[in-house]
């Protein structure tokens, strides 16, 4: 059986025929080929007597006058300029007759092979940077995220800057925010619950435990990281409270800009609060006052597409509506 190649030399998807055709019809190795239809352009080829397709043509030349390669590479550059005088919408294509006219440079061939060679001596310089630019276009484009994670990775364990000793040590923060906290309950802004905080430590043998109450856990393959001597584990719950938006029934929203404004996920770009023309309105019946904004709390879009995963911001002033 003979086989057959379709137009693309570049993407081969073969055929099988067992047809018997003029002998001008086959290709055979080493013939050089140019395929003058969609991915066209020319290519030696290195495979067994084959059928070519028709939309590929098999360039015979002088070889005493020509070196084949010399054709090759004169081909590979004139293939832009072909490109500006191609016929076709749906599949580009170059005709025969605009093919033959044109002009090609015939140097002394022993010139030829040596031009051949010196091309052969670059390109393959040239594949090599190829490779290192490829290389670099994709950590281009990761490395922004990539840097960015480790900075902030880097932050989280406590190694991104020194440790002063002077400056003190966690501890007395986590006294600080108990009573804040001790504080807004007796205000009544806060449940007493919230008092019953837990209590991180690590133990003369190396372990992490909590204490909440008079219960002590062992909790430490639940700690992702060691931190300074002078940081502390604590609960998120334990340093703020983290409180969910409005909930209404579509039909109660209206966008006349009367009531509460409701900010949704696209209010809320990287640090920045902005409002927009259609945001909805609901009316002040519907809204606890403990979801009102107030100056310094942070906002972040909950169940959102993953684009918007982390994204936040700071209130500036308070927002009663």
């Amino acid at each position: 059986l003979l086989i057959t190649c379709e137009v693309n030399l570049y993407h081969v998807k073969w055929y099988y025929s067992n047809l018997e055709l003029p002998n001008d019809k086959y290709c055979y190795h080493g013939d050089l080929l140019y395929a003058w239809s969609a991915s066209f352009g020319p290519q030696i080829w290195d495979g067994e007597k084959t059928i070519f397709h028709y939309h590929i043509w098999n360039v015979k030349y002088n070889q005493e006058v020509i070196f084949r390669e010399y054709l090759y590479y004169f081909f590979l550059y004139d293939k832009t300029q072909v490109l500006s005088s191609t016929t076709g919408s749906t599949m580009i294509h170059v005709s025969m007759e605009n093919m033959k006219p044109r002009f090609i440079p015939i140097p002394p061939r022993k010139e030829q092979i040596r031009i051949v060679d010196k091309i052969g001596e670059l390109l393959s310089i040239v594949d090599k940077y190829a490779k290192s630019q490829k290389a670099l276009e994709r950590l281009n484009i990761v490395i922004f995220d990539k840097l960015k994670k480790s900075i902030l990775q880097e932050a989280i364990q406590g190694k991104l800057v020194p440790q002063i000793v002077e400056e003190g040590a966690s501890q007395e923060l986590l006294e600080q925010i108990k009573q804040e906290r001790l504080k807004l309950v007796k205000e009544g802004k806060l449940k007493k619950s919230v008092l019953t905080d837990s209590i991180i430590f690590k133990g003369d043998d190396n372990k992490y435990y909590e204490q909440i109450g008079g219960k002590v856990v062992d909790i430490t393959d639940d700690i992702p990281f060691e931190i300074p001597v002078n940081w502390i584990w604590i609960r998120l719950k334990d340093l703020c409270s983290i409180r969910t938006g409005a909930t209404f029934k579509k039909e109660e929203a209206s966008t006349e800009h009367k009531g509460i404004r409701v900010l949704r996920g696209g209010n809320i770009q990287r640090f920045l609060l902005s409002t927009k023309p259609d945001d909805l309105f609901i009316s002040e019946g519907k809204v606890k006052y403990d979801i009102l904004l107030k100056q310094n709390d942070i906002v972040t879009p909950a169940v959102t597409s993953l684009e918007n995963i982390g994204k936040m911001a700071r209130v500036e002033i308070d927002m009663p509506d």
